[in-house]
């Protein structure tokens, strides 16, 4: 993905090379310094939208934070390098699941991890191209992190269609409010998830927005059961 940041003239392929060795990523995955380049490219002009660095030293302090193996997994992914795939859904897939139990319970769990994986793949084309979420990985976080993430929010999403147009009563009672609130162990499973997928101070309000989220989401299905 090309960028028009400064992050182009600054991302040297001796950094990215220096990257690619800290990642130790297999042969296999075919992973080559210009194509790390690219991708680190994108992810310091993301870093640094609005304050443009301005000298080397800044810029290998935050590719040195960065993690390395991830973002070279991811990479290898993106691309459909299948031996880099294959690793994936070995050491993820049990996370994965046990993710989505934690946010959809047991019964839909299943259905919410696996409706990601087309999404990761890249089924998807645009402009005859083929388009992956790992695109979006940008090495900032812990892969686990990131999927974590993305399934709570996808979660959110698949709630709010299925509701489509349809609205929770605002003016409920605090005595109702106080019935239709979410159970304490999907409230720690909540809590649990999105601590762990907002752990920057500047990401907090994430937490609150997808706990709220999800809240919200209970209350729903707790007010049709009520009124069925």
């Amino acid at each position: 993905m090309p960028t028009t940041s400064p992050a182009k003239q600054i991302v040297s392929l001796e950094m990215a090379q220096g990257l690619l060795q800290k990642a130790a990523a297999p042969a296999e995955w075919q992973l080559t310094a210009e194509r790390m380049q690219q991708t680190l490219e994108r992810s310091v002009a993301h870093r640094f939208a609005n304050t443009p660095p301005n000298d080397a030293r800044t810029i290998q302090g935050y590719l040195d934070s960065l993690h390395a193996s991830d973002l070279a997994l991811a990479c290898a992914c993106s691309d459909g390098n299948t031996a880099a795939w294959d690793f994936f859904v070995a050491q993820y897939r049990p996370e994965l699941y046990r993710a989505a139990r934690a946010i959809a319970g047991e019964a839909a769990s299943r259905e919410l991890a696996d409706s990601l994986y087309a999404e990761l793949y890249g089924l998807r084309e645009v402009a005859g191209q083929r388009k992956s979420l790992f695109d979006y990985f940008l090495g900032r976080s812990k892969m686990t992190t990131w999927l974590h993430a993305i399934l709570a929010q996808r979660h959110v999403d698949g709630f709010r269609r299925a509701r489509h147009t349809e609205s929770l009563d605002e003016g409920a009672e605090s005595g109702d409010r106080a019935n239709l609130a979410a159970p304490p162990q999907l409230s720690s499973a909540i809590s649990r998830c999105c601590k762990e997928c907002c752990w920057r101070p500047s990401e907090r309000s994430k937490h609150a927005t997808v706990y709220g989220s999800l809240t919200i989401m209970w209350r729903g299905l707790r007010s049709r059961r009520s009124a069925s």
